[in-house]
């Protein structure tokens, strides 16, 4: 009962990146006592190298054959405890060698060819959340609360504006420790203008130029066992 009536807080949150390290095996925190005298409690992706969590990604119909996955997240956020104006920021940080279509030889293409993600050149894909406003909830699940991110996405460089839906559900695991449960769904239109990535299909196929994700994200309180 106390983690339910605990998400009440969370529809007037407040998110800060503590993510955005180039690798993917440490996240860089704010200090413990300044989260506290700003009233907010600090989260961070599970587990030592995020595999707790999960980016699925494909191509719409007729290419949805071709998606894979990413499985090693950064970043982390802040829930402040009390209403305020300002609903959120945050980020999360993802490297180019962690993308996984599921094979070797296509791998290797996908990651580093000058057509596809450029690697080499840009290793990270990012989003920074410079917002959040909480969204009505049917009332269906009271264990959620629903939310909209207002942030900005980083891939080969470029950044563009991108909104996206997501939900925040609090609960505990199984050894009954605190977790916070992030999903939701989003799409990368124009893939081939706007970031130069050439996708599936014939050059022009409006289906092979929009990507479609999706993302799972189990996040701990600061400091909590792996």
């Amino acid at each position: 009962m106390a983690m339910r009536a605990h998400l009440s807080t969370i529809v007037a949150m407040s998110l800060v990146a503590v993510g955005g390290c180039t690798r993917m095996d440490s996240v860089s925190r704010p200090r413990s006592n300044s989260a506290q005298a700003r009233g907010v409690d600090e989260w961070v992706i599970a587990g030592h190298d995020g595999s707790t969590s999960r980016i699925r990604f494909r191509f719409p119909p007729p290419h949805d054959t071709y998606g894979g996955a990413v499985n090693r997240i950064g970043g982390g956020l802040f829930l402040q405890t009390h209403p305020g104006e300002s609903l959120g920021l945050g980020s999360f940080v993802v490297s180019v060698r962690d993308v996984d279509m599921g094979e070797a030889d296509l791998n290797q293409n996908v990651r580093y060819n000058a057509e596809c993600l450029r690697g080499q050149d840009f290793p990270n894909i990012s989003y920074s959340i410079e917002s959040i406003t909480a969204r009505p909830s049917d009332g269906e699940d009271r264990g959620s609360t629903l939310v909209t991110l207002h942030g900005r996405f980083k891939l080969k460089g470029v950044e563009i504006p991108l909104r996206i839906e997501a939900t925040f559900t609090l609960d505990r695991d199984d050894a009954g420790r605190a977790r916070l449960l992030m999903t939701g769904k989003f799409s990368l239109e124009k893939l081939q203008e706007t970031f130069g990535v050439f996708g599936a299909g014939e050059p022009g196929d409006p289906a092979g130029d929009r990507l479609l994700l999706e993302f799972d994200f189990t996040l701990v309180p600061s400091g909590s066992p792996s």
